[in-house]
């Protein structure tokens, strides 16, 4: 049984391969971490016949989740559905509704970032305004939100990227939350009157 050891960083994500016996196991190479990476491990894992990942986890000294662990599993569970090509049954299936945000900028400053331009200060300390900038956070592969009415943020596990025009907008997705995460088996978002659904790709 051949294994892939996973080590997921916010820039650099590295690899490693476990010879086919799974008992030892050596450095394969170092992703940079861009909104096609889970792509690229796909491709690998095809290629040199992976059956099981291991993803590391990110703790503090207390043993508690460092905040790159919703990131790590957001990934992880991006990874887990292409693996098995589509998600399992919607069975169980819940609609959740609300607008789409960016959830780093929105996490820093939630009254000024909840929409597509936002507040963030400039060299001299003090406040300024980038306009798209939630369109420009999901190009480069920042996970996206589902900002609820009630105010609760989940974050979405789906490519960032493919959301990048969406931002901003009344989004109605179906599926299914883990530990904070929406996993998302449809998902439509409101233009004008008319709600359309935006189809999610997870493999190239």
């Amino acid at each position: 049984m051949k294994f892939l050891g996973i080590d997921y960083g916010s820039k650099n994500v590295g690899l490693a391969l476990s010879d086919e016996v799974g008992t030892t196991a050596f450095p394969k190479d170092t992703l940079i971490n861009t909104s096609v990476l889970v792509d690229d491990i796909l491709k690998i894992i095809h290629k040199e016949r992976v059956e099981t990942v291991i993803l590391g986890e990110s703790k503090n000294f207390k043993g508690e989740d460092n905040p790159i662990m919703k990131k790590i599993i957001v990934f992880a569970v991006m990874i887990a559905t292409t693996m098995a090509f589509t998600l399992t049954s919607a069975k169980g299936d819940k609609t959740f509704s609300g607008k789409l945000v960016d959830s780093k900028c929105y996490s820093m400053m939630p009254k000024a970032n909840a929409g597509n331009d936002h507040m963030v200060k400039g060299h001299d300390g003090k406040p300024m305004t980038v306009k798209a900038c939630a369109t420009a956070c999901a190009s480069m592969g920042i996970p996206v939100g589902l900002l609820t009415k009630d105010g609760k943020m989940l974050i979405l596990a789906v490519p960032a990227g493919q959301l990048s025009q969406q931002m901003a907008k009344n989004a109605r997705i179906h599926g299914k939350v883990m530990n904070g995460v929406l996993i998302v088996n449809k998902l439509e978002v409101k233009n004008g009157k008319k709600w359309s659904e935006v189809k999610i790709s997870y493999m190239m």
